[in-house]
């Protein structure tokens, strides 16, 4: 890697969170980390990639992993550059656009890019007659929760839990924002938000919903949002509805 007259290697390990926590990875980041300290070398480093709370569940095996890494919070895109994005996409092959589609595409997006570019290649895809419009991306958001990502989102769905995780996310699917604060929820599943809040504590480990900021919510998975919306959550008994 060469910048700016400056030499060295990055080494990249991409998709951190699938990793086994007991694989051995956070003693190897750890002592790498330490020696490459004592031997001076600041041309070498580590960068990984994942979902968050991928370095959370490498605590388990080291409890110094937070030390060796620094986070690098990455935006999520605008609607200007996903607009730029999906006109780059539709240019290329030769097809016009509705601009009323770039709107839609955000909003279910959550400003994440493998949405974007699963909804603009669907939309491409469900094309008949080379304008995208409006009724495209209709077309192509239920064919990409009912067959592109249909058994992906099930399985987080069951990931989340039953009773009342699924009231939850149902209450979150609800919500026309991508970012749901809890006194919408606590007025859909009528309980009070300290009822909850271990469920909501326990929806974020395990890689289903995010805290965007004091009180807001979002899910991890946009689409899963969509998901719900078309297929519903797993039912339950009113003996499952539990903690």
């Amino acid at each position: 890697m060469q910048s700016k007259n400056k030499y060295g290697i990055l080494l990249f390990i991409d998709e951190l969170d699938r990793i086994k926590p007991d694989s051995g990875i956070a003693t190897f980041f750890k002592l790498c980390a330490e020696k490459l300290v004592r031997d001076d070398m600041k041309n070498v480093a580590f960068m990984t990639a994942g979902i968050t709370g991928a370095i959370q569940n490498l605590e388990s095996e080291h409890g110094s992993i937070f030390r060796t890494f620094r986070d690098i919070p990455l935006p999520r895109l605008t609607i200007t550059e996903i607009k730029k994005i999906l006109i780059s996409g539709f240019e290329i092959t030769n097809h016009r656009y509705d601009n009323d589609v770039f709107k839609l595409a955000f909003d279910i997006s959550g400003g994440y890019p493998e949405p974007v570019h699963l909804i603009g290649s669907e939309m491409l895809s469900v094309d008949k007659d080379g304008y995208i419009d409006v009724s495209d991306f209709n077309e192509a958001k239920i064919k990409l929760v009912k067959d592109v990502r249909r058994n992906k989102l099930h399985s987080i769905l069951e990931r989340a839990g039953y009773g009342k995780y699924q009231l939850i996310l149902e209450a979150m699917a609800k919500h026309e924002s991508q970012f749901v604060p809890l006194k919408h929820i606590a007025n859909e599943i009528g309980q009070a938000q300290n009822q909850f809040s271990t469920n909501i504590s326990n929806l974020v480990q395990r890689g289903v919903i995010i805290k965007v900021e004091k009180g807001v919510y979002s899910f991890l998975d946009p689409l899963l949002k969509e998901y719900i919306r078309n297929f519903g959550i797993i039912q339950i008994s009113e003996e499952d509805n539990t903690v």
